[in-house]
Order: structure tokens, then C-alpha cells, then sequence
């Protein structure tokens, strides 16, 4: 092949492989973006989980309080129904 047929082989094929090249660049950039967005996301995950521990831990506490509370309102509520009762026989 003569020079000249080499050198415009040449020019198509770095014409035809520069729009590739630079697709390929976007996809890397892309790519290290996608993996920077999961370092985040999996560091925000680890925030969270000992977050919801104590929520979760604040919550139970509170249910165990209202279940006492609630004991004490049915404490309260038969003994002011064994109060009426009594008064309702006394008239």
C-alpha cells in the first residue's frame, strides 16, 4: 500500500473512532459518578440503622407506658363502677 492509502485509511478511522472514544469517556464519568452516588447512599444507610435502633427503642418505651396507663385508667374505671353500684344500693 502506498503511503497515501495508508495515510487516508488512517484519517477514517480516527474519524470514525473519536465519536466512540468519546462516548466511552461519558460512560467511565458516568460511571465513577453512579459509584460515588452509591458510597453516599450506603453511608447515609449506616447513619440510619442505629437512628431507627433508638427510635425504635423510644417507641417500645412509650407503648409500655401507655399499656400502664391504660391498666391504671381500667383500675380506676371498676373502681368507680364498684363505687356507683354501691351508692345505687344505698338510695
Amino acid at each position: 500500500m502506498d503511503k497515501e492509502l495508508m495515510k487516508s485509511i488512517r484519517t477514517i478511522l480516527k474519524e470514525e473512532l473519536d465519536p466512540i472514544k468519546s462516548e466511552i469517556r461519558e460512560l467511565k464519568e458516568g460511571q465513577v459518578k453512579l459509584q460515588n452516588g452509591q458510597k453516599e447512599i450506603k453511608e447515609m444507610i449506616g447513619e440510619l440503622d442505629p437512628k431507627n435502633a433508638n427510635r425504635h427503642l423510644e417507641l417500645k418505651d412509650s407503648i409500655d407506658q401507655l399499656r400502664k396507663d391504660l391498666s391504671t385508667v381500667e383500675i380506676v374505671t371498676a373502681s368507680n363502677y364498684s363505687d356507683i353500684a354501691r351508692l345505687k344500693s344505698a338510695k
